[in-house]
């Protein structure tokens, strides 16, 4: 099996590691909701339901703003679909 995303083959056993991905500089996805504004850094033809990003929120209220991501670290292992929901934890 060499097709298909890698994090799969990973699972499936084909792979014993995942490939070497560099650091990102500039996000792949933005999102702008309200007072906060996420963004994504991961593969670029990552799956975005796939734990292979790395998550920045930005909360602007008044003259302060607040930057935080995604489990409290840069680690590229969080689900850009979940970037909102209530089980994400920013710190």
């Amino acid at each position: 099996m060499l097709s298909g995303d890698s994090r799969t083959l990973f699972e499936s056993g084909y792979l014993t590691s995942l490939p070497y991905q560099p650091p990102f500089t500039d996000p792949l996805l933005t999102d702008t909701s309200g007072n906060y504004k996420y963004e994504g850094f991961g593969p670029l033809c990552g799956n975005t339901s796939l734990p292979t990003w790395k998550i920045k929120r930005t909360y602007t209220s008044g003259g302060t703003i607040t930057i935080t991501y995604a489990d409290g670290n840069l680690n590229y292992d969080n689900i850009w679909d979940n970037r909102a929901s209530t089980g994400t934890t920013y710190l």
